[in-house]
């Protein structure tokens, strides 16, 4: 992966597009964000995002579709549902027979074309475009809405001149996330915007500054304070992807397997947020950050509603409990709602979240790194049962065939943290 981007900055150069002064930088960045060349480039005003998709055209003998053209057909619509084509960042265009017409921005990412083709059972034929404008484009057509917007830098008060082409990325309660220009860092970062007449402004800084004790994998790294008479701003990693809520509220429930995978990444950013130390106070989903390729990682937006500081019930942790609530909250579709009428949680499933709030007490889960590992000992079906009929109804025949959907897998790898640090996890 790293040589193709490596060929591709020598292209940009030979081109005029990059100075080798410019290349050299962006690939450093690279060593250390793993992030693509084409975003940093971008990112960095060395060029822009019509420029490099003009550049891949070319070398790939692709058609740029113009802005005026991201119309799909509702025939293209019904093939890619809305949750696959915003996170992987694909428009489907046209079906023309045995063939799908898509945009994408990446036109070599050949693990998308295939899971498009497996998914569709159609070939897969690609049209270029910036992400920002497919992006644009999929919201329209989905009809997924979205409040991010050029902020002026009066609209919060006391920001200091290093952070400069504000964005605003979403709102979490009091707080607000923006993303900008940091001069002083030399890069993109997100702010944290607390009000300082914030009720609970003490404990966003106190939740904030348990996140910046440590840096640790899954954890958006906290780098600085800025205190003005206004609001406090807390400077992280650039946030990439959306919060959890944003994303329940706009496409509903997320499916057991959805669940498992963004569960067993917060439980070992916690594991090692938490490691020697106290909870964390910090599992919710608006504190989830989901990035387009389905990677999750934590961040310290806004304080949890329903936080039990302390212990919730007899031998479970905070960190535990919460976590027992996030994975409701993801298979109720919103945060603190009950389970949909009529939908139905696979036994095991409801047997990790039971077992995380103290529901099942004789034997409780001991650490969050331990319920990652149950979630990895199942083979979770990628569409549950949304309105399993009643269970009272059902033959036993039925009911072996309805759970067969969860396969019990036998765990043989110790987990990398048990490696490392030499603990059993469970």
């Amino acid at each position: 992966m790293q040589q193709r981007y490596q060929m591709l900055g020598e292209l940009l150069v030979e081109s005029g597009i990059l100075t080798n002064l410019q290349l050299m930088a962006a690939l450093a960045a690279q060593e250390s964000t793993h992030r693509r060349l084409g975003e940093i480039v971008v990112e960095r005003g060395y060029t822009t995002e019509d420029q490099i998709v003009s550049f891949l055209a070319e070398q790939y003998g692709l058609r740029v579709a113009e802005e005026f053209q991201l119309e799909p057909s509702p025939e293209a619509i019904d093939l890619i549902d809305a949750d696959f084509a915003y996170a992987s960042g694909v428009l489907p265009l046209r079906v023309n027979e045995d063939a799908l017409e898509c945009v994408v921005s990446d036109p070599v990412d050949i693990n998308l074309t295939d899971a498009i083709t497996q998914r569709t059972g159609k070939r897969v034929r690609l049209l270029l475009s910036t992400a920002s404008k497919i992006e644009a484009a999929v919201r329209r057509a989905y009809g997924l809405a979205s409040d991010s917007r050029s902020v002026d830098a009066s609209e919060f008060p006391g920001l200091e001149p290093r952070f400069c082409n504000l964005e605003l990325g979403w709102h979490c309660g009091h707080n607000s996330v923006l993303h900008c220009w940091d001069e002083k860092f030399g890069r993109r970062v997100s702010l944290i915007a607390v009000p300082a007449n914030s009720p609970a402004r003490e404990e966003q800084f106190e939740l904030v500054r348990t996140a910046a004790e440590r840096s640790v994998p899954g954890v958006a790294a906290v780098h600085d304070w800025v205190s003005t008479p206004s609001f406090d701003y807390f400077v992280l990693d650039k946030l990439e992807g959306e919060p959890l809520d944003r994303i329940l509220a706009k496409l509903g429930p997320r499916d057991v397997a959805q669940t498992a995978r963004i569960a067993i990444q917060v439980a070992e950013a916690i594991e090692f947020l938490t490691f020697g130390s106290r909870s964390s106070g910090i599992i919710t989903p608006q504190n989830v950050v989901v990035k387009a390729d389905g990677a999750a990682s934590l961040a310290p937006l806004a304080l949890p509603s329903y936080a039990v500081f302390g212990t919730s019930r007899a031998g479970v942790s905070m960190d535990l409990y919460e976590l027992g609530h996030f994975m409701k909250d993801c298979l109720a579709g919103q945060v603190n709602a009950p389970q949909p009428t009529g939908s139905y949680t696979l036994p095991a499933m409801q047997d990790v979240i039971d077992r995380c709030i103290g529901v099942r007490t004789e034997e409780p889960f001991a650490s969050p790194l331990q319920v990652a590992r149950r979630l990895r000992s199942f083979s979770w079906a990628p569409k549950p049962f949304a309105n399993a009929p009643d269970l009272g109804t059902l033959q036993q025949a039925d009911k072996t065939a309805l759970l067969g959907s969860v396969e019990t897998l036998p765990t043989k790898k110790r987990s990398w943290l048990e490696g490392l640090f030499g603990r059993k996890a469970a």
